[in-house]
């Protein structure tokens, strides 16, 4: 039987925390979106992680927003579905063509900022659903007059 012999480091505290925490220097790729544990973290949470609370506690939502046909229909007339798509002014991005301003709007305001074509597909269908629920079809002129 071989033994491997196992070397032991012990880190202070501040080595532990420094290791832990994005240094000032250390920016995120515009891509990547703040986001918590899938644990409690209330209304607006304030921690860092992979995925939003609220995104991640919505994503079955979004899963089912996603399959519905008014969804499908805005996808097809705005973008033919594609999440990544930008207009060629570059004012509307997403698969819902929004504008920075009007995805800003709709979801929690610590996700302010995000490119919409930038944002994963369940963030783009959460916030599109609640723009539909607090507006219907009228953010989406084309989708107006087909997808009624």
């Amino acid at each position: 039987m071989f033994r491997i012999p196992i070397r032991r480091t012990v880190l202070s505290l501040s080595a532990i925390a420094a290791l832990a925490a994005p240094t000032m220097h250390q920016t995120l790729a515009p891509s990547v979106i703040p986001v918590a544990d899938r644990a409690f973290c209330g209304k607006y949470p304030r921690v860092a992680a992979r995925n939003d609370c609220w995104v991640v506690r919505n994503e079955p939502i979004a899963v089912r927003w996603r399959n519905k046909h008014v969804a499908r229909c805005i996808r097809h007339w705005e973008s033919g579905h594609n999440y990544q798509a930008v207009s060629p002014r570059g004012s509307f991005r997403g698969a819902y063509q929004f504008s920075q301003s009007t995805f800003d709007s709709v979801g929690p305001d610590r996700l302010d900022g995000i490119p919409a074509n930038r944002a994963p597909k369940y963030l783009q269908d959460l916030k599109a659903r609640k723009l539909y629920r607090e507006r219907g079809l009228q953010p989406w002129p084309t989708p107006h007059r087909k997808c009624s």
